[in-house]
């Protein structure tokens, strides 16, 4: 379940942690310094009071037969091929131990101050979540926050170089984010012209953004590497469109993770503006029937 590479700011130039730190504590995640990107300016630290939404992945039971199960429940030849399992039963055989969430609760209520109430068990228990200052995150994990702009979009991410753990707790936690994965805390100011009007008055619907970036031609494939479209997808992977009016089997289904981000109806009906067309173009609007198991209370 680590998810060191491929992620937001996986590039970034660490910085020194200010302080020492005791023989009590271990590095858990630190940025990889041999891989270098311009795309990300260093903009200064994370404002001490300012409130960061924690959440600790906690190592999960049974990821090694993982696969077993599935190919149990997906291979046409086994005995079981077919008895998917319920969401309950998912949960119920990769949720953390009992003593996990115990030892990490403790850890944040006894040691990083962070009361009982604050701290959110994730449905498909998996995660703690809570939110804290930055101050309060700097403390527990022996770290400094500091706000990095992409310089393509202008948003602003609240992230660290490396953070610790206590010995004694660092077997009970997969990943923290935000840690060397930063999180989206704003957008960096413009300066812009301002026009005096005594007849403006603000929308009453916020107008979305357009795309930080689109692609002069929509089939270029040298582009790939900042913009996806289906073009690239078709090259990836070697597949041909399908036909449009082909019938789709009620059974499929598609899971995805995501961190520090959430399903957008917006989003979708943008790319199909922007990538379906003619016989191709799907309706703004079209959407799948969304079953979110990773949700908060």
């Amino acid at each position: 379940m680590r998810l060191l590479s491929g992620l937001i700011l996986a590039g970034l130039a660490a910085t020194v942690v200010a302080g020492p730190i005791a023989d009590t504590h271990v590095v858990h995640e630190k940025r990889d310094t041999n891989y270098q990107t311009s795309k990300w300016i260093k903009r200064g630290v994370v404002h001490p009071k300012r409130t960061l939404p924690m959440r600790i992945g906690l190592k999960q039971r049974n990821l090694e037969v993982g696969n077993d199960w599935l190919m149990d429940v997906s291979h046409p030849d086994s005995p079981n091929y077919g008895k998917f399992w319920s969401s309950d039963r998912v949960i119920d055989s990769f949720k953390p131990s009992d003593e996990t969430v115990t030892a990490v609760r403790d850890w944040l209520v006894n040691i990083g101050g962070i009361h009982s109430a604050r701290i959110t068990h994730s449905d498909n228990k998996a995660w703690l979540a809570f939110d804290a200052t930055t101050e309060e995150v700097e403390k527990l994990l022996r770290t400094k926050y500091h706000q990095y702009e992409h310089s393509n979009t202008g948003h602003v991410y609240a992230t660290c170089d490396e953070y610790h753990l206590p010995i004694d707790i660092q077997s009970h936690i997969d990943f923290i984010t935000p840690g060397i994965k930063g999180t989206k805390i704003g957008r960096a100011l413009k300066k812009r012209a301002h026009v005096k009007n005594k007849h403006w008055k603000p929308s009453p619907m916020p107008m979305p953004n357009p795309a930080p970036y689109m692609p002069k031609l929509e089939n270029a494939l040298d582009t790939c590497d900042v913009a996806i479209t289906p073009a690239c997808l078709q090259a990836l992977y070697g597949f041909e469109p399908q036909d449009p009016h082909r019938k789709v089997n009620t059974n499929n289904s598609l899971g995805i993770y995501e961190s520090g981000d959430f399903y957008s109806q917006l989003d979708l009906n943008l790319f199909f503006t922007n990538f379906t067309h003619g016989q191709f173009q799907i309706p703004n609007g079209t959407h799948p029937i969304l079953n979110s198991v990773g949700k908060w209370p």
